[in-house]
């Protein structure tokens, strides 16, 4: 008869003659499936070390540029002119006119609905830009 690892069997290797608690057999026993069952039927995400750290970095880093940048810009400008945020984007919306593009930026950062959109080359940039300051802000309410 072979080495039975699920369900009702795990009980029958109880020996109260021993004289040890049924918890003490138990627990363990318990504990030892539930982990077997999660290592064996359910993925696990890790993040490494070094990856955590890359990130943390990476975030110090841009926590620095962003210092730098309100500094260029309060220097060279004035300091009226310092960025109160500032947020990363992968792309901008691009049109013929940074008029046009200034005011599609204005409109989302003042959370006003957006107007004509069919002067750019990706409408796309628009929304991906939206959710990255509706992110932001859902952040900062937190």
């Amino acid at each position: 008869m072979g080495h039975e690892r699920h369900g009702a069997k795990q009980p029958n290797r109880f020996d109260p003659a021993r004289g040890t608690a049924f918890g003490a057999f138990a627990i363990p026993t318990i504990l030892g499936e539930l982990k077997r069952y999660f290592r064996d039927s359910a993925w696990a995400v890790h993040v490494t070390r070094a990856a955590q750290e890359r990130a943390l970095a990476v975030e110090e880093a841009s926590d620095e540029l962003i210092n730098e940048i309100r500094s260029q810009v309060a220097d060279r400008i004035g300091k009226f002119a310092r960025p109160k945020r500032i947020i990363w984007a992968d792309d901008l919306p691009k049109t013929r006119s940074g008029k046009i593009m200034r005011r599609l930026l204005r409109d989302i950062a003042e959370g006003r609905a957006l107007g004509d959109v069919t002067t750019l080359r990706d409408p796309d940039v628009m929304s991906q830009l939206e959710g990255k300051i509706n992110e932001e802000r859902a952040h900062a309410e937190a």
